[in-house]
């Protein structure tokens, strides 16, 4: 499970005015989300109006940590007071700039540039002009193009076991009798998957954060064994996070299943989500709306579609290149 710790300082701005700087070590994200804003509010409550929160030891910030930081600077800054943020690793900057935010926070090396900053800030009486939080939108899902009904169902020999099937529609499937897998796309081909050159991860999980990390460690180890380049990793690993915290918020923990189904090799890595209700269906705006954006700009390829039996499946990929 993400580790989450927070090391806290307070120290003078002026004759009457308090700061607390707040060290971050560790992950901000849905699994360690109530425990970072119990404390942030905590400081609230206490009657400190400013804070610096040192991002230096933050190992991984998904949008539920990103809308919790948009939501305490809203807070503070609706009571006069102001948010500094420090030493934001390069990885999260990104993400910063991704999602259009770096405008709405002041961001600083280090302390004493908050410090300074806070202090000027106090003395203009709080006036200081911030720009208004970017409307934030998620677009449209890709339309995938469509099987041509001449085509299909195509009648397909499995080539490891010859067992002959009826394919009703593009996608990935898999061979009852073998588990080859083997894809079909919407003009009616189809190719089997070699298994020698593609690595294939099926999975069945309950709609409970409890399996996070599970997912997680799942995806370090198909990246270690496949060699995904470092860049490629990173936003597979951003992709496939945010995905999975929207794609399990309308499923029932104690009944619904979601299925991930994971295809890489070295070239590209394929994954496909099958969801309870209508998670990817966000309201502009919102925080599921920012988490869709994440997964669209990391992958190099969105698409959702409507499963006539009910829920949603997202599919993405990512082309993996030396120069990720």
């Amino acid at each position: 499970m993400a580790k989450l710790q927070l090391d806290l300082a307070e120290s003078s701005l002026n004759e009457t005015e308090k700061v607390v700087t707040t060290r971050i070590i560790g992950a901000v994200d849905s699994t360690t989300n109530t425990e970072f804003e119990s404390k942030l509010s905590g400081i609230l409550k206490s009657g400190v109006k400013y804070l610096i929160l040192n991002l230096s030891g933050v190992t991984y910030i998904n949008s539920t940590g990103m809308g919790a930081l948009i939501k305490f600077s809203d807070s503070y800054r609706s009571i006069g007071g102001e948010i500094a943020l420090v030493a934001i690793p390069r990885k999260v900057v990104a993400l910063f700039e991704m999602l259009g935010l770096i405008s709405i926070f002041q961001i600083f090396d280090g302390d004493e540039g908050a410090l300074t900053y806070l202090r000027e800030f106090l003395e203009k009486g709080g006036e200081e002009d911030v720009a208004p939080a970017p409307d934030i939108r998620a677009a449209a899902p890709e339309v995938r193009a469509k099987d041509d009904p001449e085509r299909y169902p195509v009648h397909f020999s499995c080539p490891a076991c010859k067992t002959r099937l009826q394919i009703p529609g593009s996608g990935k499937f898999k061979c009852p009798r073998c588990s080859t897998y083997y894809s079909a796309v919407p003009d009616g081909a189809v190719k089997a998957l070699r298994l020698e050159e593609s690595k294939i991860t099926e999975l069945r999980l309950p709609c409970t954060l409890a399996f996070t990390d599970g997912l997680r460690r799942v995806i370090d180890g198909l990246a270690e064994e496949m060699g995904f380049p470092n860049g490629a990793k990173e936003a597979i690993y951003r992709s496939m996070d945010e995905a999975w915290g929207l794609g399990i918020r309308q499923g029932d923990q104690e009944s619904d299943i979601v299925h991930v189904l994971m295809v890489a090799n070295s070239r590209q890595f394929i994954a496909g989500l099958i969801c309870p209700g209508t998670p990817y269906t966000t309201e502009i705006g919102s925080e599921e709306a920012m988490a869709f954006q994440i997964v669209q700009k990391s992958m190099d390829r969105v698409e959702v579609a409507n499963l006539p039996t009910g829920g949603q499946l997202l599919k993405m990929m990512k082309v993996l290149t030396s120069e990720e």
